[in-house]
């Protein structure tokens, strides 16, 4: 534990972390890491100490708030945090939950008792309408939804009536969310290998699309889609990959209309190549490719302020499993493996 806090430098007693995929990921082996490192980027807590607040977004909290934090720490002067304005990419980049203990201190990931959180990053307390699990993994699934779909990226006369996503997890169902809210999306249709989840999706407004065929476990292997075609006489006007799986971005492609907006965030993996994918595709298509990792600042803010006013709407307590103990992380992440639940909280107090 430091003895001294730096400026602007804040000491969180973690309360609870879920498991976010890409930390399911780098478990499976899928995704290289510096090790030894704490994993756990997904998570939220308490103050119990800060370092003299210059920054005026500092002297806004105090001992004892519930706060989250973005998953990134930055520079503030180097060209992606001001010229370019994507912050995520800083020069000086530190990660939570992906730093090794020889670069880190010990206390930069959420699957431990406490954060260090450094001077640069932003910090937003959580309102008492959300609960901890639902606020851990507002600073990675949601917030990315919000830098995805943020407004500004597309021309205002932009026509959005349709939408398809690809895949029914967390980040899946809550872009559903935001399609219909923000987007005014009238049918978000949603494919899911995982018909259980497909099903689930139903419950925050999506339209899941039939099966035409399923292995001998029951998970869908070809999707119907003259299900979509059928309904939509163009094609559907955007397209957002969640699911991280390269095979379905072709049928995406496929379903997209002629100038619609194909937006990827799951395939945040090496293991990503698009296969049979043409150029010619997407160019004929005259498509708009968006590639979105994590987020700025203000997608934190905005996805806690969105999920404030929709939290009674949808029953997000679905999505995340009770809380297991930090001694029990194997079974935690055996857990999440399973997709019982779109996230697996876990205890840390």
């Amino acid at each position: 534990m430091p003895n001294k806090l730096e400026p602007n430098q804040l000491l969180v007693k973690n309360m609870v972390a879920t498991i976010c995929g890409s930390d399911l990921h780098t478990w499976r082996g899928r995704r290289s890491a510096h090790v030894p490192l704490v994993l756990g980027h997904e998570g939220m807590g308490k103050i119990i100490g800060m370092g003299e607040p210059t920054l005026p977004q500092r002297k806004a909290l105090k001992i004892g708030d519930r706060v989250t934090w973005s998953i990134f720490d930055r520079c503030f002067h180097c060209m992606p945090c001001t010229a370019f304005n994507i912050p995520q990419k800083c020069d000086n980049l530190f990660k939570y939950g992906h730093t090794s203990l020889e670069k880190g201190n010990g206390l930069d990931g959420c699957y431990s008792s406490h954060t260090l959180v450094r001077g640069g990053t932003h910090v937003v307390s959580i309102p008492d309408c959300i609960s901890n699990q639902l606020a851990a993994p507002l600073n990675c699934a949601f917030s990315t939804i919000h830098a995805a779909l943020d407004l500004k990226k597309f021309p205002e006369d932009t026509h959005f009536d349709t939408a398809l996503v690809l895949g029914a997890g967390l980040l899946g169902l809550y872009t559903c969310i935001v399609l219909r809210h923000l987007f005014n999306v009238s049918k978000v249709f949603i494919t899911d290998k995982n018909p259980e989840r497909e099903q689930m999706a139903t419950k925050f407004g999506a339209i899941p699309v039939p099966s035409l065929e399923t292995d001998s476990q029951g998970f869908i292997q070809k999707f119907n889609t003259s299900f979509i075609q059928q309904q939509t006489k163009h094609g559907v006007d955007i397209v957002v990959e969640t699911c991280g799986d390269p095979e379905a971005v072709p049928d995406g492609i496929h379903l997209l209309r002629f100038g619609g907006h194909f937006v990827m965030v799951g395939l945040v993996h090496p293991k990503s190549s698009l296969g049979s994918l043409t150029g010619y595709e997407i160019i004929h298509k005259c498509a708009t490719i968006h590639g979105i990792h994590n987020y700025g600042p203000e997608h934190l803010d905005r996805s806690i302020s969105f999920l404030s006013s929709v939290v009674d709407q949808y029953p997000f307590h679905e999505l995340v499993s009770a809380p297991l103990p930090l001694s029990a992380m194997d079974e935690a992440f055996d857990l999440a493996a399973s997709q019982k639940w779109s996230r697996v909280c876990v205890d840390l107090e």
